[in-house]
């Protein structure tokens, strides 16, 4: 009975035979800095760089494609990390610059209804003076007519006067809350569609973790599938050369 069951190896298959590296730079080992990774991937690194040269040419491609998918999604994810903090610095800065325009706002409204206050009670004290006056006049009957039109005139003026600063300042007021408001609004919209498609990487990077610890498990057996040959071999040169015959001709 044989020693062991072979097992076929891929290359022993005949589809694969002439095989040629296909992808760019797959010949040599990929080069990147193993700081970032577990200890079970430097460890399995260390044992298949040195090896790489008697890879099959398809497992060099495959190996060498998995590591640019790898570098491609972490380049990604970097580049929507950095656009993600960018907008919440943003969001910061707009949060913050907009506490202080608040309270300038808020200065203005006080400011604003200080001046009304005080157009209100000249207005009230010219009403009241107009009003005696008219009186006086009429009393009189010295032009009392014309005086009196010209200053109810006066006080229209001065009451459409006090409507339009209202009505500006309302405005002002709508207009700074709605920009405010607006720019709030897109900024937490840019951060949900980077969140998301942050998530998707990480889905990608832990599908392809996933497929790469199926691999470093393909490459263990492989490895040790090797040391048991190595072992077996080992033995058979240790036997005595008449025990390694059968009707006068070698086994190996």
């Amino acid at each position: 009975m044989p020693l062991f069951r072979k097992k076929k190896i891929i290359w022993d298959v005949k589809e694969l035979g002439g095989y040629l590296n296909k992808v760019l730079e797959s010949s040599v080992p990929p080069e990147y800095s193993l700081t970032a990774y577990s200890p079970d991937h430097q460890a399995l690194d260390a044992l298949i760089r040195p090896n790489w040269e008697i890879l099959h040419p398809i497992v060099q491609d495959f190996v060498y494609s998995w590591f640019m998918e790898v570098r491609s999604a972490e380049g990604v994810k970097k580049d929507h990390q950095k656009k993600l903090d960018a907008i919440n610095n943003e969001l910061t800065n707009v949060q913050k610059n907009s506490t202080a325009r608040i309270e300038e706002l808020n200065r203005k409204v006080n400011d604003l209804n200080s001046e009304f206050l005080n157009v209100e009670n000249e207005f009230n004290q010219k009403v009241e003076f107009v009003e005696e006056l008219t009186g006086a006049i009429e009393d009189k009957e010295v032009g009392g007519e014309h005086l009196k039109q010209k200053m109810q005139e006066r006080i229209r003026n001065m009451h459409e006067r006090m409507i339009r600063q209202q009505e500006k300042f309302e405005i002002t007021q709508i207009k700074i809350g709605n920009q405010f408001k607006n720019r709030v609004m897109e900024l937490d919209e840019e951060r949900l569609l980077l969140n998301e498609k942050i998530e998707k990487n990480k889905e990608i990077l832990v599908k392809i973790e996933k497929e790469n610890q199926e691999l470093q498990k393909r490459n263990q057996l492989l490895k040790g599938f090797q040391n048991r040959i190595i072992a077996i071999k080992s033995i058979l040169d240790s036997l005595p050369s008449n025990i390694l015959t059968r009707e006068g001709k070698k086994i190996v």
